[in-house]
């Protein structure tokens, strides 16, 4: 008489179904565990089995005897472990994680020692062994910004499989570069800086700052690829001398400075104003503006002087 198995086992299912050879054809099987008492005839071929009903987890006692037509018996033991958990497994930072690593290491925890945790996410399968501490980590080949789904896998010696999962959000530094070339404008004067940048987030406010003290020049809305390009006006008051732009996104971040914005002196003009008809500015010259009063004072002279002379002088009468 023997079991299947040998003298332990250890069972995922909570009913399992007992087995074992016997040369005692015919004769029947009688097999007690956990208060069941269960019989099974021994078949021809010198097979017997029975199915158990539901057992609790943990270790059992299986007794299994049979009697030949002479009455002698014969009995075997086993003991049965029912093992129908799956194994733990956690993974670091809960049901949600935000990561500025592109390449993150992915860890946590198991109960199943020696077995293999399988880890996918974005198409990439990894997979790592419990430690005898119960840890385990995987890295990641590197992923672009975005939400992505991780799953994570262990099966246990029992056959059953323990599952864990995380939402990873990749969040990176923005790469900004501020491509705003160097430029000249005239104090006072308001004249137009052509603005460039890129790396923002798609549809991020980029504001456009004017330093060395801080002047908001203008915002501009980030397109679908994250650049950033326009015009905006100086201000009249920013000081001679050398300043910088620097481009700050809402969300992005801020960029470095720009190429060296140049404010220099107008020289000999008068402060431009505007045409009351259109708003247009214009300069006049100080030196035009001298030499046309000269000229015209002179053409005045001239034409006085002309005047007395073809002036008809009166005819004194006769004495």
């Amino acid at each position: 008489l023997t079991i299947s198995g040998g003298a332990s086992v250890v069972s995922s299912d909570v009913s399992p179904t007992i087995s074992g050879f016997s040369d005692a054809m015919g004769r029947t099987v009688s097999v007690t565990v956990a208060g069941q008492v269960l019989s099974a005839v021994v078949l021809a071929e010198g097979t017997w089995s029975v199915s158990l009903a539901a057992l609790r987890e943990g270790a059992h006692v299986v007794g299994v005897s049979v009697s030949d037509a002479a009455g002698n018996v014969a009995s075997v033991f086993q003991t049965l472990t029912v093992d129908s958990v799956a194994p733990s497994l956690t993974i670091s930072g809960g049901a949600s994680v935000v990561s500025s690593d592109v390449s993150p290491t992915i860890s946590g925890f198991s109960d199943a020692m020696g077995r293999t945790v399988s880890v996918t996410v974005a198409g990439q399968v990894l997979s790592a062994v419990v430690s005898a501490e119960g840890t385990w980590s995987v890295s990641l080949a590197a992923l672009t910004r975005g939400v992505y789904s991780l799953s994570a896998s262990v099966v246990g010696s029992n056959g059953h499989v323990g599952n864990a999962s995380q939402t990873v959000v990749m969040n990176p530094p923005y790469a900004l570069v501020n491509s705003t070339l160097s430029q000249t404008v005239r104090f006072g004067m308001r004249d137009d800086l052509v603005i460039a940048g890129s790396g923002f987030a798609a549809g991020d406010e980029v504001q456009i700052w004017l330093h060395s003290t801080p002047v908001l020049l203008g915002t501009f809305t980030a397109d679908a690829n994250g650049n950033v390009n326009g015009v905006v006006r100086d201000a009249a008051t920013t000081p001679l001398g050398f300043h910088h732009i620097v481009l700050q996104g809402i969300s992005s971040g801020t960029s470095s400075e720009s190429q060296a914005i140049t404010v220099v002196g107008v020289s000999s003009t008068v402060t431009a104003l505007p045409l009351s008809s259109t708003g247009i500015g214009f300069n006049i010259p100080l030196t035009f503006l001298i030499s046309t009063t000269s000229i015209l004072f002179g053409i005045a002279l001239y034409l006085a002087m002309l005047s007395r002379r073809l002036k008809p002088r009166r005819r004194q009468g006769l004495g």
